[in-house]
């Protein structure tokens, strides 16, 4: 690939993320999605598009930024989570970022009767909390080379009551998505990508020395 790019858009699906990935990275991108039609999809929409599974991916370092949207709650466990998440890191030359919903509030709402019903979609194979975050952080933090990292939290979701558990909670809100923003190889490259990628609350941040 002649291109230099600016940006991998992993589980681009039909291209719904790739312009999100656009406004943060400018420039030249590339969508992955293991799904031919989704690829086509991105292809008649005029989007650089290629076949490949985000668990076989091996490629360093081809763009200066990686993003995966509503991505990784579909890894089958948590071992699948951890490979998919060192592709995606190990692919960017600058800092990656992660988005999906918010899921460390369900055990607390399930003992109050109560749940985020999209969250319990099919899809959902997996729910990685901030904890799964931070221990990735801890396991991986040498071996990936990285130099800062952030999760923020936004926007608000009402649950609502699981059909035939009683419940005498009030209604409760819970964050609607987690961004994880994750910076290599240096920490002004991931100053520079919190600064074009936070969104929210910032709730955990760390930075190499």
């Amino acid at each position: 690939m002649s291109e230099t790019l600016e940006f991998i858009d992993f589980g681009a699906g039909k291209g719904q993320s790739f312009d999100f990935a656009a406004t943060c990275a400018p420039g030249p991108g590339l969508a992955i999605d293991k799904s031919e039609d989704a690829v086509l999809q991105c292809h008649q929409k005029g989007i650089n598009a290629e076949l490949a599974d985000v668990l076989d991916f091996d490629r360093r370092n081809l763009a200066a930024s990686a993003f995966a949207i509503n991505l990784l709650p579909e890894m089958p466990g948590q071992a699948a989570f951890r490979q998919a998440l060192v592709n995606i890191v190990r692919s960017a030359t600058q800092f990656a970022v992660i988005q999906h919903p918010f899921f460390d509030k369900d055990g607390d709402l399930a003992l109050k009767g109560l749940q985020v019903a999209d969250h319990f979609d099919k899809r959902v194979l997996y729910k990685p909390t901030m904890a799964d975050y931070v221990n990735f952080l801890s396991t991986y933090k040498d071996a990936l080379a990285i130099s800062g990292f952030a999760i923020c939290t936004s926007g608000q979701v009402v649950a609502t009551p699981i059909p035939h558990v009683p419940s005498n909670a009030d209604e409760t809100r819970a964050a609607k998505t987690i961004r994880v923003i994750i910076g290599r190889k240096s920490t002004s490259r991931f100053r520079r990508a919190m600064f074009r990628a936070q969104t929210g609350k910032t709730v955990f941040q760390w930075e190499g020395e």
